[in-house]
Order: C-alpha cells, then sequence, then structure tokens
C-alpha cells in the first residue's frame, strides 16, 4: 500500500522548487526573456529535449533582412520616380503603379510575416540538410547585394 492510500488527504510530496512564479513582478515574469533567452532545453523528458530559444544572432540577421527591405523600398521608389529605371517585379510594379502607400505597406507586411515564419522554422532542415537559417543567411546576402546594385544605380543614373 502507497503512503497516499494509507494517509487520508496527503496529496504526495511537494514538486516545486523556488520561487512561485504566480507571485512574481508581471513586468518581470513576462517580459526577463528579452534579455535572458527563451526555454534552452525542453520542461519533460517526453519533449524529447527540444526547446523554444533563438539565438540572438538570429535576430540581428532578421533585423538585417527587415531593413534591407525598408532601404530596397526606398531606393527603388527613388529610381522608378526618376523616370530612368523600372521595377523588376511585375506585381509589385502593379502596385507601385497603383499606389506608392499600398507598394509600401505590402512589401513590409509580405517580407516581416515572410520573416516571422522563417524564424519559426529556423531549426528545422530543408532539401538535403540545408537549415533554414542557412537560408536566412543567404536571404540576407542576396539582399545586400540588391542594395548594392540600387545603390550602383543611383550613382549612374543621377537619381537623387
Amino acid at each position: 500500500m502507497t503512503r497516499e492510500a494509507a494517509v487520508p488527504g496527503y496529496a504526495g510530496p511537494e514538486r516545486r522548487s523556488g520561487v512561485d512564479r504566480r507571485f512574481t513582478s508581471p513586468l518581470r515574469s513576462d517580459w526577463r526573456w528579452i534579455y535572458q533567452g527563451r526555454r534552452h532545453v525542453g520542461r519533460r523528458a517526453e519533449d524529447g529535449g527540444g526547446a523554444d530559444w533563438y539565438s540572438p544572432g538570429l535576430l540581428v540577421i532578421v533585423l538585417c533582412i527587415f531593413l534591407m527591405s525598408a532601404l530596397d523600398a526606398f531606393m527603388t521608389l527613388t529610381l522608378v520616380s526618376s523616370g530612368k529605371v523600372i521595377e523588376a517585379n511585375p506585381f509589385m510594379r502593379f502596385l507601385l503603379d497603383h499606389e506608392v502607400q499600398v507598394f509600401v505597406n505590402v512589401k513590409t507586411v509580405l517580407t516581416g510575416w515572410g520573416l516571422i515564419v522563417l524564424v519559426a522554422c529556423s531549426n528545422m532542415k530543408l532539401l538535403r540538410g540545408v537549415r533554414v537559417r542557412q537560408l536566412l543567411l543567404g536571404l540576407a546576402g542576396l539582399y545586400a547585394a540588391l542594395v548594392g546594385w540600387e545603390i550602383y544605380l543611383l550613382r549612374v543614373t543621377g537619381a537623387s
């Protein structure tokens, strides 16, 4: 007979350790992941050791991609307004011809949601073992090349 069955009202040993999180400051408990990072190991053995932690380097890559996307939009608008260059992407050209604000909004939303999905999948592997994190690095390189090309076009065309 187990102790739980022998002693009425006995709920078993207390498994908690440390301070009860329910009584800590909501700002500290809800926002501490900003400087401490997320969980590094799984909570339970059945989690398989999985964690929901992303490296700070991934944040830097994502912010660089987002900023280069904004810079790309600005330089595209500058080049197109000069009349010497047209937008190469037919969908974006349609939006740009329709209204500039719609172009900027759609570009920002598509880039933002795409980055959110890629960060959520950053530990996964794609075709033949290429990690999504490596795909993000490649995307950052492509954006850097695109921004470099647009800087070159700005110099050559004299658009300002």
